[in-house]
């Protein structure tokens, strides 16, 4: 699977989505991103009214991306 073509389900939470990034890029050993790449492919593959509330916010690393998302709590 292609991280970057990865979409949020309309039946996930944000966070979901992100567990679920995570658990797959996990799992492709040779990824070589930095950091600070991987939230702004997370916040991509969201939904729109997630993205538009994320926009204009940048993150170093995915734990900074989940905290904020955890602090806005979004429904399913």
């Amino acid at each position: 699977v292609n991280l970057a073509s990865m979409r949020q389900k309309f039946t996930e939470t944000p966070l979901e989505f992100l567990l679920r990034f995570r658990e797959i890029g996990n799992m492709c050993f040779s990824l070589n991103l930095p950091d600070d790449k991987l939230p702004k492919m997370v916040v991509a593959g969201m939904l729109p009214a997630v993205r538009e509330k994320l926009f204009g916010l940048d993150f170093e690393n995915l734990g900074q991306l989940s905290q904020k998302l955890g602090a806005m709590n979004f429904q399913a």
